[in-house]
């Protein structure tokens, strides 16, 4: 693999040249893509009291909410390729059988909390057919029924250890629903939310009022989601769905994928003790993470890497930020530093009125999203300028293409490149201004060789408010871009 260069130094004063080097000539890795994920439950407790729709397309017209299929999934929108579907706990509320290789469907209940994120997939499905585009999914475990846990409650923090086979069964009866029949391409399961948040619960395990502000999920330590890697594979197995993949499970962050520490109470590495069983190891296939906190730390890729060069690596949800110019800056980190394959960043779409109603006082608010790229508040649409930056980036980086390796001379003038590859998409790269003030920029390009670039540009409000605006084209002279980088900018540069 090659090195990705480094020459970030301290920050160049106003109105020096900064200088680029995009080596489209030598790609890193391929890129899978970029991905949304709209979620419907995420906190209730009793979905009969308070059946929460956490992204709001309920409240929306049907004409709004097409709007925003269409600009997410339409041939002039994001253009994704990856959807993130998360199963909450109620779909089985007593067990189907007590086989769980001997899968009856029709004693999960698929639908009743999922419609929206059900319309969500079928319309985007529609959508990317217009255009020949195709979609990948990952099926992940919100958190199982509550009579999976040994707590018996909804939430409870530790997974009863004869029912972990059922876990294993649930969540692959989703995927076998969603692929059989909605007809979604599954090609990966995740087998937890988080799991790692050990401090996410009373000292009993039992869920609580102060804890309502939680997502669902479970605790999951290392030995249990090695124990998942190999009892999941044997049920994919019986139910004819070996193409489907099993990921390492969605960790807070990056970090804690190989280094959970709990105070005095425990420490744990999970990507180590999956690379230390040779059937966890080859049941692998693919390395997942949440990318929370700016803690871009490769540790756990690196590990697991070492006995399979091959994993892919995908950030599975990661924070909207302010929705300013730090979304792009977030997405560098998380592909040139962890070495990322693809990212999806949290939901897509929210409601900031969602609020758990069974949690004292009633006024209690747990949701909160809003910096997200879609807003449904008050049943009115409003497109929030996260979309516009996130699409600086989609557009440029589409499945098949390749990481390309970027350098530069100051630390406020950064790229993220994407090489065709094999595929027809056209070279591509981002470059971000971070400061406060207009900068030159040279950019030198090495790669096959290209007349000129078109742009695209999006600028935070205070320097010209543009939403992926057409600002005209290139010229490449002598593999040479000379260019003005307004401050708080991303501009995407596409090779004509």
């Amino acid at each position: 693999m090659i090195l990705l260069l480094c020459m970030s130094s301290v920050a160049g004063l106003p109105g020096q040249t900064a200088h680029l080097h995009i080596r489209f000539d030598r790609p890193l890795w391929e890129w899978d893509g970029f991905g949304v994920n709209y979620v419907e439950t995420r906190h209730t407790r009793d979905y009969r009291v308070f059946p929460q729709d956490y992204g709001g397309f309920s409240y929306l017209e049907e004409a709004d909410r097409q709007k925003v299929i269409r600009m997410i999934f339409g041939e002039e929108g994001l253009k994704p390729a990856i959807v993130k579907v998360f199963a909450d706990g109620f779909h089985e509320p007593v067990n189907d059988n007590d086989d769980p290789f001997r899968m009856e469907m029709e004693g999960f209940d698929h639908t009743t909390t999922t419609g929206w994120i059900l319309y969500f997939c079928r319309e985007a499905e529609k959508a990317v057919k217009t255009w020949d585009g195709e979609l990948v999914y990952l099926a992940g475990l919100y958190g199982p029924p509550d009579w999976m846990s040994k707590q018996k409650c909804y939430r409870g923090r530790d997974l009863d250890p004869a029912m972990k086979l059922e876990v294993a069964e649930y969540i692959i009866s989703w995927a076998k629903y969603l692929r059989e029949t909605e007809g979604l391409q599954v090609k990966y399961i995740s087998m937890h939310n988080e799991g790692d948040a050990y401090g996410r619960w009373r000292p009993d395990g039992m869920d609580d009022t102060a804890h309502y502000s939680h997502d669902f999920n479970m605790w999951w330590p290392s030995h249990q989601i090695v124990d998942f890697l190999k009892i999941a594979d044997d049920i994919l197995y019986q139910n004819n769905m070996l193409d489907v993949k099993i990921t390492t499970g969605e960790t807070t962050t990056w970090k804690l994928l190989y280094d959970k520490t709990y105070g005095n109470i425990m420490h744990q590495n999970t990507a180590r003790e999956i690379s230390l069983d040779p059937e966890a190891m080859s049941n692998l296939g693919l390395i997942t993470s949440h990318g929370f906190g700016k803690q871009y730390d490769p540790g756990g890729v690196k590990i697991l890497r070492e006995k399979n060069p091959d994993l892919h690596a995908w950030t599975t949800s990661y924070t909207w930020g302010n929705t300013d110019l730090d979304i792009v800056e977030d997405a560098r980190h998380l592909i040139y530093d962890v070495t990322c394959n693809a990212l999806i960043p949290w939901a897509a779409v929210h409601n900031d009125y969602e609020s758990d109603k069974l949690s004292p006082p009633m006024t209690f608010r747990v949701s909160s999203n809003a910096n997200s790229p879609f807003k449904t508040n008050d049943g009115k649409l409003e497109v929030t300028k996260a979309y516009y930056f996130y699409k600086q980036m989609t557009r440029a980086g589409q499945p098949g293409m390749m990481v390309a390796p970027v350098s530069t001379s100051d630390q406020a003038i950064q790229a993220i490149a994407f090489s065709s590859g094999y595929t027809t998409n056209p070279d591509a790269f981002v470059v971000i201004n971070k400061s406060d003030r207009s900068r030159p920029v040279r950019i030198r390009i090495a790669g096959p060789e290209a007349p000129g670039f078109q742009m695209f540009r999006t600028s935070e409000e205070a320097s010209g408010n543009e939403n992926y605006e057409f600002i005209g084209e290139i010229k490449n002279n002598q593999d040479v871009l000379v260019y003005h980088a307004p401050a708080r900018s991303a501009t995407t540069f596409f090779a004509k």
